[in-house]
């Protein structure tokens, strides 16, 4: 419930920003990462490497509030129940 009723700490935030912007750069280290990167624009609509980091870098408290709420809905939930014997 926290996610969806309180804003992040200055703390929180400011690590998920610099291992957000990290982890860019450790998966486009090679030139098969840099390749995944660049399908993943085109397919995808990811931004540039450096435009993703100012984006990153942009992000405020009130935007992971916001995207929490979004996805994270109890009203949206799904139970999915699987019989191994089939009936």
């Amino acid at each position: 419930d926290r996610m969806q009723n309180d804003l992040i700490s200055d703390d929180e935030l400011a690590q998920v920003k610099i291992k957000s912007i990290v982890q860019s750069y450790m998966l486009t280290d090679s030139g098969h990462g840099m390749a995944a990167w660049n399908l993943r624009k085109e397919f995808f609509g990811l931004p540039a490497l450096e435009e993703y980091d100012e984006r990153v870098k942009s992000l405020t408290k009130q935007d992971v509030l916001d995207t929490a709420q979004q996805f994270f809905n109890k009203n949206k939930e799904l139970t999915i129940v699987i019989d191994p014997e089939g009936e």
